[in-house]
Parts: structure tokens; sequence; C-alpha cells
């Protein structure tokens, strides 16, 4: 075969792929011999799989004619959704003609139950005249299979004449014939084809030597389900000669994937599918036995690997299915990054590769038969990454919904059963029913009596202390009710938020707010290690349940007093960054604010390091989204946001002196005063200098969006050791943990820095100020289709100047306008560095595609991003600068007591 025009085109859409930097759901699988191992293939490979080898430049499947289909397949606990866009790079080595149509094929598929019934099929396809052809398929109504197919392996062809025969029989016009073929030209011998989902419109695209862009082929019409399976295949049922193609690449981009595991990510896009076991010194460890485990006893397996027994004192290990390196196109891995090999998978039944022992001597027995079997060998980790070379660790695991108990504060805000007297209230007399028109169907029959329903009991106080329940893991929807029963010795009771089936209760929620607080009159005996029932129903129809047994007391008749100093309430504390923590606020004391955690830890903050307070009151007057707008405007003095007897918060100026025995001290226009704890609805601290961000930082991501900042030092079990930016060494739950990001080392987002001048104008006077990680409206940043967690959000005209202080070497992005401008936006777009221009594009267009951008920033004291008007006016002129990141040629130290910033 001559050179395929195809090399040339495959190259830049692969440095485009590795340019593009990582979304919100990425799944690449290089398929060539280095990236595709072995155990992994015999896993992951179907049909004849002695036709499947494994090549450097991908994964060779070669079938003669009559041979099963054979391909290779993705885990199969892989599942995505939302929109996506699955691609598959091939090469042809053979394709010969068929004895018939639908003969020869290699192709995509995919399913959203079983693979072998898939829903949408992408075949290129060989026809009896031996033209190169695409075809799309979708799933026929009533079957399973395409129905094209279907209708081909019922045919035969009589005598060469072309006559059809349907199950064995003559023709019959009265039975529908085959669907139209929709055949599209190939060219080429390289080619990529790729199945596009907005909503539920599937798109068939291709991409080969005849158009270096895809080129559509069609749609069809899906359910929007997730995807359960793809494949890669070939078929071969009657073709001359052998088929031969090669297995490139799979490339997944999802809203959503999920059932691979915990994956780590490298700054330079690589990912390993492995949980963390350990940290070595600078190091990440990924796989292999926990740091922490104690050596497996004689005989035993060490977590993950499971154990065949073939023979005696012969153990075979195999590593988890599914747990191989993915890594986006690069020619090999950076410096400093050990990738280790996964063990050899050995048959169950393959005999030792050592050769067979000597036979004993006649009479006596072989040596080893009362040695005690091998212990197996624990695996080797999967991958070792120095810490400044990664990017973040996302965990998979869904916040469950729980609920503890809190105890039993000074709070009074309902009320139990009504009083005797209200439930002894007769009923209104009905009025008589009008003799002229008599509804005997409406008429109970004799003898019976109308059940009427139970009062509705409004929540209001009734001097008695309420039972604080704290609620985790809610989902992001409204709730539309809420039952909570307790079993006590006097029997049970039940709390609804409405009152209408049981004693009302209180719920304290922000928006759709994973946490939420309930407060509920207490029952007429002890609660102590009694049994709860918590039941939610959300207004999307979604239901949720949990159980717990109270840790605290509960007493019926404990009084409410407004004199008493307030218990310590829940608080949110806001740190300098992106870190928030929340926790019992024990007092501040020696510009030292102290924290006790759920985790029953308690932290000594430095006042330096918080940005601000929002105090959690039982009925909060200062919203979330209010508070958010005062830390974004931080001045030079501490604002204390105060509830006045009204009800209103009044922000008071000037400096906080402690927080003690239940209240704060402030010092107000030169005099110190002091005010309940309850009355406070938070404290925005003074703006001061930044501590300094060249260091190399992460943050740990916990459950109910609690952020963590410091210093991964170790992995101990069900606890992780991390060191706080001031000092103090922590131990985290690692069950908690839904994620860690990591910043300052190799490779910075320019969503993580603050830009040091912003400049924004407003075509008609209204202006959109610019947004870190998200869309100008607050939503998901989305370009061409593909969702990112990172960038930089901007409408024209906007300049947003970056301090580099020359630690870093080059700027990547993926530039062009969110969907929602649809295609609309015309904008001038430059990128400089030391006013030097390094990117220009006078029409950048929001009908064009985004435009990946790799420039280079040696030495430079700053960056300037310009997005000014085009010839559009400003129709549209919302432009995403996406996974902007900054690289650095050297790794800097970690962070670990780094000076304090001043007071």
């Amino acid at each position: 075969m001559h050179a395929p025009r195809g090399l040339t085109w495959l190259a830049p859409l692969l440095c485009c792929l590795v340019a593009a930097g990582p979304g919100t759901g990425d799944y690449v699988r290089a398929l060539d011999a280095k990236a595709l191992d072995q155990a992994a293939l015999d896993a992951e490979g179907f049909g004849d799989k002695k036709a499947l080898k494994r090549e450097d430049d991908g994964l060779r499947v070669a079938i003669a004619a009559g041979a099963d289909e054979t391909g290779w397949k993705p885990p199969q606990q892989l599942r995505f959704g939302g929109d996506f866009t699955v691609s598959a790079d091939m090469v042809v080595k053979a394709m010969p003609k068929p004895g018939a149509a639908d003969g020869v094929a290699v192709g995509l598929a995919l399913a959203f139950q079983s693979i072998d019934q898939p829903d949408a099929t992408f075949l290129r396809e060989v026809e009896p005249d031996g033209s190169a052809v695409y075809r799309t398929l979708e799933k026929a109504g009533g079957g399973g299979m395409p129905q094209a197919m279907m209708m081909q392996q019922g045919m035969m062809f009589v005598n060469g004449m072309g006559m059809v025969m349907m199950g064995g029989g003559m023709p019959n016009a009265a039975k529908p014939g085959p669907p139209p073929r929709k055949m599209f030209p190939a060219a080429g011998d390289t080619f990529r084809l790729e199945l596009k989902r907005e909503g539920q419109i599937l798109r068939f695209l291709v991409t080969d030597a005849k158009s270096d862009e895809p080129r559509y082929l069609g749609q069809a019409t899906l359910q929007p389900q997730d995807v359960a399976a793809v494949k890669l295949f070939a078929a071969n049922r009657s073709g001359a000669g052998p088929v031969d193609v090669v297995f490139k690449r799979l490339s997944i981009r999802a809203d959503r994937i999920t059932g691979l595991g915990t994956s780590v990510r490298t700054v330079f896009d690589r990912v390993i599918y492995g949980e963390p076991t350990a940290i070595d010194g600078d190091k990440l460890v990924i796989g292999g036995p926990p740091s922490a485990s104690p050596a497996p006893a004689p005989g035993a397996a060490p977590p993950g690997v499971a154990v065949a027994v073939a023979a005696p004192s012969v153990v075979v290990a195999a590593p988890p299915a599914g747990l191989a390196i993915m890594t986006a196109p690069a020619p090999a891995p950076p410096a400093g990054v050990v990738v280790a090999a996964a063990p050899a998978q050995v048959a169950p039944n393959a005999p030792p590769s050592q050769a067979p022992p000597t036979p004993p001597v006649s009479g006596a027995l072989p040596a080893d038969v009362f040695a005690p079997a091998a212990a197996p060998q624990p695996p080797k980790p999967k991958a070792v990454i120095p810490l400044a070379e990664v990017e973040g660790v996302r965990f998979e695991r869904e916040a469950a919904f729980a609920a503890r108990f809190v105890g039993q504060p000074n709070v009074d805000v309902t009320q139990g059963a009504p009083a005797p007297g209200q439930a002894a209230e007769p009923a209104k007399k009905d009025e008589p029913a009008k003799k002229d028109q008599p509804d005997e169907v409406a008429a109970p029959p004799p003898g019976t009596v109308a059940v009427k329903p139970p009062p509705k009991i409004e929540a209001k106080k009734n001097g008695i202390r309420d039972i604080q329940l704290s609620l985790s893991g809610l989902r992001p929807a409204k709730i539309q009710q809420i039952q909570i029963n307790c079993q006590t010795d006097k029997g049970q009771t039940s709390w609804q938020l409405d009152g209408a089936g049981g004693w009302p209760l209180v719920l304290r929620r922000a928006g759709t707010d994973p946490t939420a607080d309930v407060f509920l009159e207490p029952p007429p005996a002890d609660c102590h290690q009694k049994q709860f029932t918590v039941n939610v129903n959300y207004e999307d129809g979604q239901a949720a349940a949990t159980n717990f047994q109270a840790d605290g007391h509960s007493d019926a008749k404990l009084a409410f007093d407004d004199k008493a100093p307030a218990d310590a309430p829940d608080a949110w504390v806001f740190l300098d960054g992106d870190a928030k923590l929340f926790g019992k606020l024990e007092g501040v004391a020696g510009d030292v604010l102290k924290l006790a955690t759920p985790w029953k830890e308690t932290l000594a903050v430095p006042l330096a390091r918080i940005a601000g307070v929002h105090v959690v009151l039982a009925d909060r007057k200062e919203s979330p989204d209010s508070f958010g707008r005062r830390l974004k405007a931080r001045g030079t003095e501490d604002l204390l946001l105060a509830r006045a007897k009204n009800g209103e918060v009044v922000p008071i100026a000037g400096v906080l002196e402690g927080v003690e025995a239940g209240r704060l001290k402030f010092t107000y226009q030169g005099k110190s005063r002091s005010l309940p704890v309850g009355q406070v609805e938070g404290i925005v601290l003074a703006a001061r200098p930044a501590a300094s961000a060249a260091d190399l930082q992460s943050t740990f991501l916990l459950a109910g969006d609690v952020s963590v900042p410091g210093r991964w030092k170790a992995i101990e079990g069900a606890s992780w050791k991390v060191e706080a930016p001031w000092g103090q060494e922590l131990k985290i739950p690692a069950a908690e943990v839904q994620q860690v990001r990591f910043r300052g080392g190799k490779m910075t987002y320019l969503s993580d820095l603050e830009p040091s001048q912003v400049e924004e104008t407003a075509f008609f006077g209204r202006r959109a100020p610019w947004r870190r990680d998200v869309n100008l409206a607050g939503g998901k940043l989305k370009m061409d289709g593909r969702l990112y967690e990172r960038g930089v959000a901007v409408h024209a005209r906007c300049v947003l100047t970056y301090d580099l202080e020359g630690r870093y070497e080059t700027f990547e992005a993926l530039v062009g306008f969110d969907d929602e401008a649809r295609g609309r936006g015309r904008v001038d777009c430059r990128v400089l560095a030391d006013d030097r221009e390094l990117y220009a594009n006078p029409d950048l267009r929001g009908d064009a595609p985004p435009v990946p951008l790799k420039l280079k920033v040696a030495g430079a004291s700053q960056l300037k991003i310009v997005v000014d008007f085009g010839a559009g006016q400003d129709a549209g002129d919302r432009v995403i600068f996406a996974d902007a990141r900054l690289f650095r040629a050297d790794a800097p130290a970690t962070a670990a007591n780094a000076p304090e910033p001043p007071r």
C-alpha cells in the first residue's frame, strides 16, 4: 500500500489532544505495546484472542474469513454519560473484497446495556465491488442488532442471480426488504471514527485522507442514558483474505465518567487509575501495599491481589483488571516519574517456569513436602510520581446521606404535641345539607364515623430547648418533606417538616447545600443511645434515608434561657485562598482562632490566615451569597456583622479582639465593646498581603464542601497526616476526602492566581465581570460541547494582568467561545508577555472551533490577556480560556512552616 495521506493529519490532532488538557471527564487509552500490557489485553480482548497482537504502533487484529468478531473493550466497569465524544483511531493494513455485502468491516460501537446488542455502530466496510465505504447503524426498534445486519444475516444469494431468499423460502413481495444502505466513500488507510452526543442527538463524524477536519455523516436520536459499554472490532464473514487492522487509541470525553475508581492526574495529562498508598519523601506512590499495613502472614494474600492455586507451592498473582496506566499521547514519561510494570498474569493451569525437579531417590521424600507454601509477593506500585508533578487526585466516592446528633443547645424554634385543651377543642359543626339537592353518593354509610386528619401543628417557640441534628450528603435539590422517628422508653415520637403527620421540625439549609441543620422538640423520654430514622424526600422525586444512634442526652423539660451564655456555635472559617473549614467555634484569643472539627480535632488557626468567619445560627439572616460578596470586598479594617433587635444585619468596622465565654469583644471607635455570640452573624477580617504562592501547596476537599490546605506527609491507614500551612499537624479521615488538588508545582492554573490588574469596559454601560472556573453566568465552562473544570471566562472588553515574576516557562490554554453564545461573537483576542505580543487574532469568531495555545513566557514578569470588541459590537462576546495553565521548568520546594503574613 502507498503511504497514506492520513498520517500527515494525525500528528497535529494528537498535539491538540494533549494541548487541550483535562476536562470534566477524560478517558484516553493508547493501545500500543507500551501502554497495553498482556494482562490487560487478556482481560479486555474478545473473540479470537490469538489474532490480537501488541505492537509498537497499536493493537493489531488479523482475522481470517469466517472467524469470530474480534477486538478490544475498555474495562467493563466504565460508565459515562451526559454529552460525550467517543473517538477511535485506526489504520487499515488489509481489507479484502467480501463475498456479499456486510461481509468485511471494522468499526466502533457503543451500548446502553449489552455491547452484544449495540445501540449505535460506526463501520468502515468494503463492498463486493472493492470500494471502501463508511456506514452508520443504530439499534432496530424491536430487535437487538443493528437493523441492516439483521436483514443481511437472513439473506441468501441464489445461483449468483441476486435473488433474495428469506428464511429458506422463495421471495415474498409481502415481506419488507432490507433498509436502504447509507454509504459514504472512504479515503486513505488511516482514519478516525467519532460518535458525538449532544442532548439526545448522536452525530457520526469521520476524519481521513479526504478531509483534515471531521466530516458529518449523519445522526441518530438516542435516549439520554449512560453508556455502559464500548468496543473496537473487526469482522470477516466472507472476505477473500484476512482482515488486518491496527487499533491505535480510544478517547472518551464526557460530562461524567465513572466506574474506574481513584484517578491520579499529572500536570502532563497522564492519568493513573489506582489508590494512593504512601508518601515517600516528595513522591506519591500509587498502588502496591499500603505503607501502614503489616506484612502479610505466610499464605495470606495482600490487599488487592487475586490468588489462584494451580498446584502445591505454586501461587499465581494477578493485578486487578482495569488498573493500567491511561495516557494521553506523549513521547515518554517525564523525568522523575517511575512507572512500574504490573506483575505478569499467569494462567491458573500454566506450569511453573522453572525446570521440573529431579525425581527423588527411591524411598526418599521430596525436600519440600513439609515446607510451608511460599507467601505471595506484594504487588509492585503502579507508579511513583513527584508531588510537584501531580495535578490532582480524584476519588470516586459519592457522599452518603448521613445524620448525627449534635445536642440540645440553648435554642428554641419549635414545639411538640398540641396542648390538651387544643386537642380537645370540638370541631365546627357541619352545615346541614341542602334538601333540594341531596347527595346520597357522598353520604357515609349508616354506623360509620368520618375520620378527620390530625390538625396541622405550626413550628413556634414554647420555652423548651430543641434537639439539633446535623444532616450531610444531601443531594443538590430542594427538599419537599422530612420525616424523623425515634423510639424511646415512653414510646415512639415522630416529627415532620410540615407538621401534618407528627410534631413539627425546623430545617435550616442554605439553598441546595449538601449540609443542613434540623431542630426538633425533645421527645418525652431521654433519647440517649436511642435509634433515629431520618427520611428525606426531594422535589425531583428522589428520596434518601439513614439511621443513627444518639450519643448525647435530651431532656423534655430543659428550659430555654435567654440570659445563658450561648453554646459554641457552628461556623464556616474561610482561609486566604480557596480553603474553607467547618466546626465549632470554641474561641479566639491571642490572634489564634480555635475550631473543633467534625472529625474530633481542634485546629488552632492564626487570624493572619483567615479571611472571614460565617457563624451558623439557627435563625441566620446573613446568607452565604451575601457573606461571599463581603469577602470579596474586604477593606483595611475588620468588619463585624451584628444582628440588631429588629433582625437586620448591621456591619460595624473596627478590630476583632477575641471570642470567649459566649461573648465577642470588638474595638469600635477606639473603645472595646462586647456582645453575645448569638447576635454575631459573621466577621470579615481586614485584607492583608497574601502569603507567598511560590511553594508547592495542596488542598484536600472533604465531604460537605470542606477544604483543608496543607502538606501531605503520610498515609496511615484510615487517616492521612497533613501539615497545615501554619505548622499544625492534622489527621484527616481518608474516607471523607473526595479530591486532592495541587498548585504551585510544575504547573499552576491561571484561575489559581489573582490578577494584579483588571480593566473591564462595557459596550453599552453594563459590565460583565470576569469569572474563574465558571462561565459568566456562574454555570459550567463549556466549549464545543465539552465541559471544563478549570479556566477563566471574560467578556469584551476585558484586560487581565498577572504577575509571573519570571517563574514560568510556557502558557497553555484552549481559547474559544462559551457554548451559551450560540455561535455568535467576534472579538479581538491577544496574549502578551511584558508587552511582547505572543498571540493575536483580531477576529476570533464564535462560529469557529476553539484554538489551542502554547506560548513561551520564559523570564516574563507579566502576562496580559486582552479581549477587545470585535466586528459585532459585543453580542455574544463570551470568551473562555479553558484549562489555562502556566508551566515552570523547576520544581518548587514543598510548602512547610511558611512565614506568617503580617497581621
